[in-house]
């Protein structure tokens, strides 16, 4: 439903509406429920008058729309429980639209501070969206210049698990010193890897580390 809903909103709302509190305020206005008499729901409609190619529409039919009865519900509810976050009015506004691309990390000499609060992790699906896409975001542009950036980025991830978990985090680390990314991946100890990730992962992130610092740590 969200990969619908993403298409719809590229293709046909306002440029200014083209992110995520645009899609939750589409959603307020046109409710998913079916009526009584299970016929089509507001939602329903704003896609199937869409032409029958549109992306928006076939991803919809083709996904939410053969779900039936309270499967609907669950996915709308899995929906709303993951863009939670951005029902918050502050984060709503400072996500709405971005000063800088992140492929200028790449392309030129840029010094990116992301400061979190040290207890508080309740942005941490933001901050770990944010990395997830400049990681992706340097890879393609790497490989659209032949498979290095034009400019070399460091990452220094200081209480790395506190930015959420990366699912291909290990197999980033394996590969993106060639393509001229650097990683300095910093935690507290080997245990509170284990514990974001888990022994496996863990361990095949520390050998993806080329080189390891240690300083006064109780576990090894």
């Amino acid at each position: 439903l969200l990969k619908a809903l993403i298409l719809y909103a590229k293709y046909e709302l306002h440029p200014d509406n083209r992110n995520l509190p645009g899609i939750l305020d589409f959603l307020q206005e046109f409710d998913p429920e079916q009526g009584e008499d299970d016929d089509e729901s507001e939602l329903d409609k704003q896609f199937l008058i869409l032409n029958r190619k549109h992306p928006a529409r076939r991803a919809y039919e083709l996904g939410y729309k053969k779900a039936k009865g309270d499967m609907q519900g669950s996915i709308i509810m899995s929906l709303l429980t993951t863009i939670a976050d951005f029902v918050d009015e502050e984060v709503a506004e400072f996500t709405k639209c971005s000063d800088f691309h992140l492929r200028d990390i790449g392309r030129k000499k840029i010094a990116l501070y992301v400061i979190i609060p040290a207890m508080d992790n309740s942005w941490e699906g933001l901050v770990n969206i944010l990395f997830s896409q400049l990681f992706n975001e340097l890879y393609d542009l790497a490989a659209e210049n032949h498979a290095k950036l034009p400019v070399s980025v460091s990452f220094f991830l200081d209480e790395f698990v506190n930015l959420g978990k990366f699912p291909n985090y290990e197999e980033f680390l394996a590969t993106c010193r060639g393509y001229g990314i650097g990683v300095s991946t910093i935690i507290q100890s080997i245990t509170q890897l284990q514990d974001k990730y888990n022994d496996k992962k863990a361990e095949s992130i520390l050998a993806n580390c080329a080189v390891k610092i240690c300083l006064n740590a109780s576990n090894l």
